[in-house]
């Protein structure tokens, strides 16, 4: 699988996990979507995320690493460490966002897209975005421990 190299999206440095060199990273496809949700709920309960919202961000990853499949070329890259009381998780991939924006309000039925930036921004307490049209894109969520 190919990495995509975009800039950290941690505003003021400090982009890797307390008490480790690197954040824990795999690279994925449509076939490794259960190793990715079980490498998040391991990291969860490592981190001592509460259960209900170890499943929420379980939801949030599978979502953003669905989109990469589906829209950024078949495959991306997941980043997850604690830092600062937070689990962060990064889901990467080459395709562009044309609307950084995520959705107000639940995607209607007639909408087909944008459900999954939606869900993470609804379970996660923190969503950023950076995209662009030559680097590729980088969705990063946090979790409060």
């Amino acid at each position: 699988m190919d990495h995509v190299s975009l800039p950290p999206l941690a505003p003021g440095g400090g982009d890797g996990p307390l008490g480790q060199a690197q954040p824990a990273e795999m690279a994925f496809g449509v076939a490794e979507l259960g190793a990715l949700r079980a490498l998040v709920a391991r990291v969860a309960a490592a981190a001592a995320l509460e259960r209900s919202r170890s499943e929420d961000l379980v939801l949030v990853v599978n979502e953003l690493a669905c989109n990469s499949i589906r829209h950024g070329g078949g495959e991306g890259t997941l980043r997850i460490w604690v830092q600062e009381g937070e689990l962060l998780c990064e889901v990467r991939d080459r395709g562009h966002l044309r609307s950084r924006d995520t959705p107000r309000s639940c995607p209607s039925a007639e909408h087909t897209s944008s459900r999954g930036l939606w869900i993470a921004a609804e379970l996660s307490d923190r969503l950023q975005i950076r995209s662009s049209p030559v680097g590729g894109s980088a969705v990063r969520v946090a979790m409060a421990i």
